[in-house]
């Protein structure tokens, strides 16, 4: 679309000279919960590292000091067995109930951005964003070229079959530990699909106007069926890669299923129960710390429900969720509920823990997104399956030009699909002519940069699906189709969907769908400087929950042809923020999923915010 990115480039200066928040400013509060003679119980707030010598006395933790805070803090209970850590669980819904941030405090988006600085990670409105993306917002690696894929048989010329050549060159790099492996300028046919399965390897092409992946087939015809039972719908139409990244055991897993069982995180055994937090903490207590090692994964698995508390909190707890239909119109997130998707009985997240600074409690490297209570019980995990490290890069995959279906009925002409993936990338890749062209299910910071779609009509552009979280895409490009939608066909766009959270969309232009949110509650979502034509269709099925969870924010976007539709979100969004939108001119919008006040906020219609990029802004201040 041409649309100057100049706005964005003049502004990174002036973001990355505000004055960020001193240490010494962050001031730690106990909150005292319960007391009873002898004891005291305090809850946390999300910027204390509570440290605690044998004595209780007022100590100032190792933990603390290397995060920049100078806090004491002061505890005369120590010891957090099991039955403590429910002790202190039976207070928090007292402590944590509530919101004391007036909806309408903010006149700007100055204003809003400075209220979030004082409160990065649990701020009501805007979500902490900041460690999307690789490795909590890394630069991307470049691994060395361990394997090239000529060494192995296969041929540029466009017609010989490279399948066989691609599967032992891949197979190469795992056995020498990981590496990159090479794929020549040229046109390379590959009649089946390309898994990457072991973390570490990265499939890199010479350019992505280079080096073209040309695809026959369909999913459904070169790899296999996968048709739904009960309606005779393709799931290839949301999930799946002609590139896939998926660790052996989910594909072993989701074969033997044929692609119809659970899709969210696999899970190992379970370590421990987790005492109650609230949403922003940075600290988990638990039943001895010492069984957890430090900086490696575990799942924090959360019990969802049969009565929704979870998904009402998940809306920041607005009258509205309360006289939601949840067991008919969120049948498929609700615990025994008819229909519901397999393995969202829970809500699991990918955690790690940076230090242990008493034998009760543990550090989150990242910043909870939800208040952990009593009524929906967590615990701790060892992970299942992952692949980390690995990535596609500098290639065009470009599936056989076919006739586009009608909606869901999508054979698989689709792109690179991460399964169970963390820390992974996927940098400067074109797809074309695609029913779903870059996909995440059940993954989480994964970075997507500099990626594009293009050819024939789509389905879906970028997929975030099945609790995905920490996803980043960035400089992104949707173009204008070669060839139109078909009768009966429906176009998407940047979507999230499946109880997914801490999706990032920035930079980006779109001459083609919508700001997607495609049922299912996504909560903290953030698209950030995109231009668009809005004329996408906003999905999910009819009992697949609401459209919106809280904190989901729209912040400088420019719509081309006037549409407000899943754009503007002051109506449908709950607890959150749309900023800085320019160019609408009509009011029709999605009907509304919830009654009553939202608590969020519209600012600055029609103005660009001084503020352009909302996760550029954040990293200034947090990274």
């Amino acid at each position: 679309m041409g649309c100057s990115r100049d706005s964005t480039r003049r502004n990174i200066e002036s973001v990355r000279g505000m004055n960020a928040i001193p240490a010494t400013s962050r001031r730690a509060t106990a909150r005292r919960a319960h007391a009873t003679p002898g004891r005291r119980v305090y809850a946390w707030s999300t910027t204390v590292f509570p440290g605690l010598d044998n004595d209780g006395d007022t100590t100032q933790n190792d933990a603390a000091r290397a995060a920049g805070y100078s806090e004491s803090v002061h505890m005369r209970e120590r010891n957090f067995t099991r039955r403590n850590v429910f002790q202190m669980a039976a207070v928090g819904g007292l402590v944590f109930a509530g919101s004391a941030w007036p909806a309408s405090a903010a006149g700007s988006s100055r204003e809003l951005f400075d209220q979030w600085r004082a409160t990065p990670h649990s701020h009501p409105l805007v979500p902490n964003i900041s460690q999307a993306g690789y490795r909590l917002g890394s630069p991307l690696p470049t691994p060395p070229v361990v394997a090239t894929v000529t060494d192995f048989g296969a041929r540029p010329d466009g017609r010989t079959d490279c399948s066989a050549a691609f599967d032992a060159a891949l197979a190469a790099a795992g056995k020498a530990g990981g590496g990159a492996v090479y794929v020549p300028a040229g046109t390379w046919l590959l009649s089946r699909p390309v898994f990457l399965t072991q973390s570490g390897v990265v499939l890199r092409g010479a350019g992505q106007r280079r080096t073209r992946l040309y695809f026959p087939n369909p999913l459904e015809t070169g790899y296999r069926p996968n048709i739904r039972s009960d309606n005779g719908q393709s799931r290839w139409s949301y999930t799946g890669g002609q590139v896939f990244l998926m660790p052996p055991g989910r594909k072993r897993q989701s074969e033997a299923d044929d692609y119809a069982g659970y899709e969210t995180w696999m899970i190992g055994a379970e370590l421990g129960a987790v005492g109650s937090a609230r949403r922003g903490d940075l600290v988990l207590h638990v039943d001895d710390s010492s069984r957890y090692p430090l900086n490696r994964q575990y799942v924090l698995e959360v019990t969802n429900p049969p009565d929704a508390a979870l998904l009402k909190h998940l809306t920041g707890g607005i009258a509205g969720a309360q006289s939601y239909p949840w067991q008919t119109k969120a049948a498929k997130l609700v615990r025994g509920a008819k229909g519901m998707w397999p393995g969202f009985e829970v809500l699991r997240y990918p955690v790690r823990f940076t230090a242990a600074p008493t034998p009760a409690t543990l550090v989150l490297e990242q910043p909870l997104k939800w208040d952990l209570r009593p009524e929906w019980p967590a615990i701790l995990r060892e992970p299942g399956p992952m692949i980390s490290e690995s990535g596609v890069e500098h290639l065009t995959i470009a599936n056989r030009l076919i006739t586009e279906t009608t909606h869901l009925m999508h054979p698989g002409s689709n792109g690179v699909c991460v399964h169970n993936g963390i820390d992974c990338w996927v940098r400067d890749v074109r797809v074309e002519h695609a029913d779903a062209a870059f996909a995440s299910t059940g993954s989480k910071n994964i970075t997507f940069t500099g990626v594009s779609v293009g050819g024939r009509a789509w389905h879906h552009a970028f997929i975030n699906r099945m609790q995905s979280f920490d996803n980043l895409f960035e400089d992104f490009k949707i173009e204008n189709w070669t060839v139109p939608p078909v009768a009966g066909a429906l176009h998407h766009g940047l979507n999230v969907e499946g109880l997914t959270a801490g999706i990032v969309f920035r930079r980006g232009d779109m001459a083609n769908g919508t700001f997607d949110s495609h049922r299912g509650l996504p909560f903290d979502i953030v698209r950030t400087d995109v231009n668009l034509y809005n004329d996408g269709g906003v999905g999910g099925a009819g009992d697949a929950g609401p459209y919106y969870g809280n904190r989901n924010v729209h912040w400088n976007a420019r719509v081309l042809n006037g549409k407000a539709r899943a754009v503007d979100t002051r109506t449908l969004a709950p607890y959150s923020a749309t900023v800085g939108v320019r160019g609408i001119t009509d009011t029709g919008n999605l009907k509304p999923d919830y009654a009553g006040d939202l608590h969020s906020v519209g600012l600055e219609f029609g103005v660009t915010p001084s503020i352009p990029d909302l996760y550029l802004a954040q990293r200034a201040e947090l990274a």
